[in-house]
């Protein structure tokens, strides 16, 4: 575990924390805990199968208000991988900060949920996770983990070629709008699209300079047997702007033994000066 990052931002402390596993598994998991005690405002994952047929998300979402998990798995071929953790955490107090989850009502092949706040709370971040371990299947894929209309978060999972009913749970990570106005702040969301389709899709957005990065999600768009989430992370892949810390969001995806060339989106939020010195 690591601290990578950390600035201030009108006055927020804003921290990125990074971690990952070191040894290859079929089902590759970690829990990254936040020692500095910050809230976490959002987070993602990213699973690593080398050059292996592949590995894909099945969770990545807030165990806690300082725990960050996520989970992969090698599906119907072997293909051992490793996984990483990305999350920002800022210094919220408690009072002004909420975890709200919805869960599927009953298992499906593709089930999804929207976790929506409480009014008063604005979106800042999220998580999903499949629910279908406690249930000895094959297995749930997550294909879409990102912010839904209005302030809530979407998630979505499938089972691929073999039958899998599991749920999904979704998670909407909000700080109430007083608490943001008082530093002046507001959050904005924005997205990049991938073109054309291809087996592996990416896409890329960024929070130009002045905004700070909380959070991001992902969401692949398939028409066939499938495309699954490989990736959903914040990267620097250059000199940061002013705040420092990363300002881009990557999403990456992939169809799995059965060809399915998709595209796939992915969203970024960001805090950003509403004007108020």
């Amino acid at each position: 575990m690591a601290l990578t990052a950390s600035y201030t931002f009108h006055g927020l402390m804003i921290e990125l924390h990074e971690d990952k596993t070191s040894t290859p598994a079929p089902h590759p998991a970690i829990t990254m805990n936040i020692t500095t005690g910050l809230p976490i405002l959002g987070g993602g994952a990213v699973v690593d199968y080398g050059n292996g047929p592949g590995s894909v998300l099945t969770a990545m979402f807030p165990a806690s208000s300082v725990d960050w998990q996520a989970r992969a798995k090698d599906h119907g071929v072997p293909s051992p991988a490793t996984i990483g953790v990305s999350c920002f955490a800022a210094s919220v107090p408690p009072a002004e900060y909420v975890i709200v989850d919805a869960t599927s009502p009953s298992p499906v092949n593709h089930p999804d949920a929207t976790a929506m706040l409480p009014p008063g709370f604005v979106l800042v971040g999220g998580g999903a996770r499949a629910n279908w371990e406690a249930r000895e299947a094959p297995g749930s894929l997550l294909w879409a983990s990102r912010p839904a209309a209005g302030q809530g978060w979407y998630a979505a999972a499938k089972d691929h070629i073999y039958p899998s009913p599991s749920t999904v749970t979704a998670f909407a990570i909000g700080v109430t709008s007083s608490f943001l106005a008082s530093r002046g702040l507001t959050v904005v969301r924005f997205h990049g699209d991938s073109y054309p389709a291809v087996p592996h899709p990416g896409a890329d957005c960024e929070a130009e300079a002045g905004p700070a990065l909380i959070a991001g999600g992902a969401e692949t768009h398939w028409r066939g047997a499938g495309s699954l989430l490989t990736t959903s992370v914040p990267v620097n892949p250059s000199a940061p702007p002013i705040p420092a810390g990363p300002y881009l969001w990557t999403a990456r995806g992939k169809d799995h033994i059965l060809s399915d060339p998709s595209t796939i989106s992915a969203w970024g939020l960001a805090l950003v000066s509403c004007g108020r010195d």
